[in-house]
């Protein structure tokens, strides 16, 4: 099939959503062209050999000659199919091939079929009269010989890329033998709501987006993950050839009405030793036949169920069921799908008014950490957006921060940034130079006036009160504080109302909350679910701590002590883990991680999402946090939390009597153990915390990023106008 011309696309937006719409997207386009070329054009004045790009990834890398035919059924509903080919059409894939099944339609979607396969090629198999779907997936699936299948419904529209995240999925291991989207009405791979008053939700898309646009904001919320699961939707399946041939067809003799067929073919392929996934990168809208009133369908579903267990035993369905409905990477899905049109928003607006803008972090770390993941992922998100933005740091870390972020997206550039002149020189060609530390801040207070810039703007990104890193009265107690305090024009910006209000009263200066935020598509939870039942009747819990040796706020010694008697309490029941510190960090403090805990030693960020996958309880015993970056990627990876009650982590949690993690005071090591204890011993406390802690992926860095670039220009016009 063929893409539709831009004069046909511009024509239906004309006649659905009328001529400004149509002026709009136009500009838009125009804008998003715009600001590609300035960030091709302008690149920084830089030294020679201090730049590094990073690397380009190429995603169509995947064997390109992997054949696919799209199976659709059709009987009747005209309109349903008219609009699920043209959505096909506009979603152009050279591996496809779509096979049209006519199962006794009347006679206009009879001729419309005949002349869409004509026209577009596309294969069409007829019956004189209606067989029923199961009959009529089955001859379609006996008339495909590619390499995989996918069983489309006609009352189906497909979006951008669908095809190929779910064909990435299925290809990422050879046990997968099925695999599905996400989408608006497919009982348990529906988002934001699965159920309504007994039935399942029909999720309208929000109403101030397109189909497009929500798919296309999705795939930046999602994780490139995928969730292993007991059932696939039958709406939208893709199978490999080798498990068709395996498991046989659909079962037409037992479920030849068309309900349950589906599940049954999930059932044997299990039983066969294949996996299956919903893909979280893929959404395929589903209008759901009205055919049958909600009674009848329910009455159907339940005659179905009836012959599942009839078949199969109620104890494996139930079995299958319980690691689909209950799977915590769908509900994460769920969450971060209700900030799609507010992220969309953000990203439109962020390419009309900065699309182009250059923008420098100022980032002297050697090592993976909190601040740094913050940063990153907030300056990747408006790099996403269309924004030119840059990392600086120092020569001497070069190293160690490329095997901290060896997947960095950023491009890098390493000079002495201690020195006023080199700067400068580094500062002349941004739009906007960005502080994250009270060193930085120093720094570029002091090259302000050499640089020949008169517009360049001056951020300073305070996540911490620093001065408490510091022994009061030290000379780095001495000059964090001072830092706040510069004369230089600096843009302060802060992620919780904690910070802010600790900065005036003893900084005695404003700053702006931009909000808290977290890497959400890194951080998120395991692809395969496993729910723990805890210490007496199950495998061993794995509690998670960060013990960094360096920053006596983290209370190291506290941490190693509760994991002491952790130990002591629970034995091999709990399994113990830290990381953060090396073993001979460790020692130096008196710390012995053995026989009471295992240390893992200092991780990059995609070592630290491994382990809080597989973690169940994730402590942070520091004195306080002024956000809790690492407790927020516990939760996010579907944690249960306990962390420090001084500080911000309470704002972030919550407080309204159903906080997202359990705020204790960290100076009373008896509160401490007892906290830990009380979920290792509660499953079902443990696992009702867990569940609502995934609503940190509301926290999308690109939100409080777009915020901190709006105050940074707040003064000046779209760029372009």
């Amino acid at each position: 099939m063929t893409s539709n011309s831009a004069p046909q696309k511009i024509l239906r937006v004309y006649r659905q959503e009328g001529g400004r719409e149509v002026f709009r997207r136009i500009g838009l386009k125009l804008r998003e062209r715009w600001a590609r070329l300035r960030i091709r054009r302008r690149r920084p004045s830089l030294l020679p050999g201090a730049v590094e790009h990073p690397a380009i990834t190429n995603s169509s890398s995947r064997d390109a000659t992997t054949s696919v035919d799209v199976v659709i059924c059709v009987h009747n509903a005209l309109s349903d199919v008219q609009r699920c080919l043209e959505s096909l059409q506009a979603c152009p894939d050279g591996r496809m091939r779509i096979l049209l099944v006519d199962d006794g339609s009347a006679e206009e979607t009879a001729a419309f079929l005949g002349a869409q396969a004509q026209q577009h090629h596309l294969r069409l198999i007829r019956n004189a009269s209606a067989r029923g779907y199961t009959f009529a997936a089955n001859q379609g699936l006996r008339a495909s010989c590619a390499d995989r299948v996918v069983l489309l419904n006609s009352d189906t529209l497909v979006t951008p890329g669908w095809l190929d995240a779910m064909l990435k999925v299925m290809d990422s291991d050879a046990c997968f033998g099925v695999v599905g989207p996400l989408s608006n009405t497919a009982s348990w791979q529906s988002i934001p709501h699965v159920e309504e008053a007994g039935d399942w939700k029909r999720n309208e898309i929000p109403s101030g987006l397109d189909l497009p646009s929500y798919a296309a904001a999705l795939r930046r919320l999602m994780p490139t993950s995928h969730a292993e699961v007991g059932f696939v939707n039958g709406f939208c399946m893709l199978l490999r050839r080798e498990t068709i041939n395996d498991v046989g067809l659909l079962d037409e003799d037992t479920f030849g009405q068309g309900y349950g067929e589906e599940n049954d073919f999930c059932l044997r392929a299990h039983k066969r030793g294949w996996r299956l996934a919903v893909c979280l990168q893929a959404y395929v809208f589903h209008a759901q036949s009205k055919s049958y009133s909600t009674e009848r369908r329910l009455k159907l579903c339940q005659h179905a169920d009836r012959l599942l267990d009839a078949k199969h035993g109620s104890v494996l369905k139930h079995q299958q069921l319980g690691c689909t409905m209950a799977h915590p990477l769908l509900q994460f899905g769920r969450i971060a799908s209700l900030q799609a049109e507010a992220f969309h928003h953000t990203h439109e607006q962020l390419q009309v008014k900065h699309a182009g803008r250059k923008l420098l972090y100022l980032l002297p770390a050697g090592h993976a950490g909190g601040g740094s993941n913050v940063v990153i992922a907030e300056a990747t998100a408006l790099r996403q957006a269309g924004l030119d933005v840059w990392i600086a740091n120092l020569p001497e870390h070069r190293n160690s921060f490329r095997a901290s972020y060896p997947e960095l997206e950023l491009p890098c550039c390493y000079a002495d940034l201690s020195n006023p002149e080199a700067l400068a020189f580094q500062a002349t060609d941004f739009d906007a130079v960005v502080a994250t530390h009270n060193l930085s801040a120093h720094w570029l207070a002091q090259a302000r006036p050499a640089t020949t810039n008169a517009d360049l703007r001056l951020g300073y990104y305070i996540q911490d009160f620093e001065p408490l890193f510091y022994p009061k009265g030290s000379k780095g107690w001495s000059t964090a504080l001072s830092s706040y305090s510069l004369e230089a024009p600096f843009v302060r910006f802060c992620k919780t109302g904690w910070t802010a209000t600790t900065l005036k009263q003893h900084g005695g200066v404003s700053c702006a909350v931009i909000g808290p935020s977290v890497d959400a598509r890194r951080f998120a939870p395991a692809p395969v679910h496993q729910p723990a039942e805890g210490p007496t009747d199950g495998p061993a819990l794995t509690v998670v701590a960060m013990i960094r040796t360096s920053c006596e706020r983290r209370q190291p010694k506290l941490t190693a002590k509760l994991f002491q008697q952790l130990h002591q309490r629970f034995g091999r029941q709990a399994r113990l883990l830290s990381f953060g510190s090396s073993d001979a960090e460790l020692l130096a403090l008196g710390i012995r991680a053995q026989p009471s805990f295992t240390n893992l030693g200092r991780l990059n960020p995609a070592a630290v999402a491994a382990l809080l996958q597989q973690a169940d309880l994730f402590v942070d015993a520091s004195s306080f946090q002024a956000m809790g970056l690492t407790a927020m990627e516990a939760m996010a990876s579907g944690c249960a939390v306990v962390g420090p009650s001084q500080g911000g982590l309470p704002e972030v949690v919550g407080s309204d009597g159903v906080p997202l993690a359990q705020c204790v005071d960290t100076h009373s090591p008896s509160a401490l153990l007892e906290a830990c204890s009380t979920l290792i011993q509660a499953r079902a406390e443990r696992e009702a915390l867990a569940q609502r802690a995934l609503q940190v992926s509301n926290y999308q860095p690109l939100l409080a990023a777009s915020r901190m670039v709006n105050l940074l220009f707040a003064d000046r016009p779209a760029n372009g106008a």
